[in-house]
């Protein structure tokens, strides 16, 4: 019998990346499940999370991380966070 999946969180954001400074837009990083860790008011905090299916681990995501820094709630920089290589990537010019 056929239980369906385990997933977890109930709630959460399905976040990607993509580069609008060429002719067509591409991906820069491909969608990544991942849930609230904070929201201060000037930056959020997401992180990936880990599904589970049946009891085994489908998707693991947790090595990856974003803060969205706010103005008036407008995103005006985005760090991607790269955990599991201490890397983290800045992307300051998104409004011009």
């Amino acid at each position: 019998m056929f239980n369906g999946l385990d997933v977890t969180p109930k709630e959460g954001f399905l976040v990607t990346m993509w580069n609008m400074d060429t002719p067509t837009p591409t991906p820069q990083m491909q969608p990544k499940l991942m849930e609230m860790v904070a929201d201060t008011g000037d930056k959020i905090l997401l992180r990936g999370v880990t599904l589970k299916a049946m009891g085994v681990v489908a998707y693991d995501n947790k090595n990856y991380g974003i803060t969205l820094h706010l103005k008036n709630r407008n995103v005006v920089k985005c760090e991607l966070h790269m955990y599991d290589r201490g890397v983290d990537i800045v992307y300051d010019e998104l409004i011009k």
